[in-house]
């Protein structure tokens, strides 16, 4: 009998304790995300502002190449055709890469603004001396509303 009532003891006594997870180590909190944000946003104008610039350069070199390489009489007469080719091609895919770094800014910040902090009580259920009564204690969290 004394068997039954010491497992039918420790078996309340287990009922009642509470455990929480441990939080993963690589939560991102709403300010690493705007930081992250910020500095996708900066590099993406700069790619796209970059690519622009050795389209323009490019169109711009190429115009003014075409009008002096029509004298005959010069004895250096280089086709710069192909290079032309390749800078446009290399200013597109700066471009294009600068849009992908925009999107994604944009996706950091939609993730930085779904992500809540607060603060509330939590209850646990408890003994004091012989009663069963539920007792409270703060408690912080995040919570991250994915889609």
């Amino acid at each position: 009998m004394k068997k039954i009532i010491s497992l039918l003891l420790l078996l309340i006594f287990c009922a009642i304790t509470f455990s929480q997870q441990i939080p993963a180590p690589d939560l991102k909190l709403r300010d690493q995300y705007l930081r992250k944000s910020k500095t996708q946003k900066i590099i993406g104008w700069v790619l796209i502002g970059g690519g622009s610039a050795i389209i323009i350069g490019t169109a711009i070199s190429s115009s003014s190449s075409s009008s002096t390489s029509s004298s005959s009489d010069s004895w250096y007469n280089p086709d710069f055709s192909s290079f032309n080719n390749y800078a446009y091609a290399g200013g597109a895919i700066m471009a294009a890469t600068g849009i992908v770094f925009l999107i994604m800014a944009n996706n950091n910040k939609t993730k930085a603004n779904e992500i809540t902090a607060f603060m509330r009580l939590e209850k646990i259920p408890g003994t004091s001396n012989v009663l069963f009564k539920t007792k409270s204690f703060p408690a912080a969290g995040i919570r991250i509303n994915l889609k």
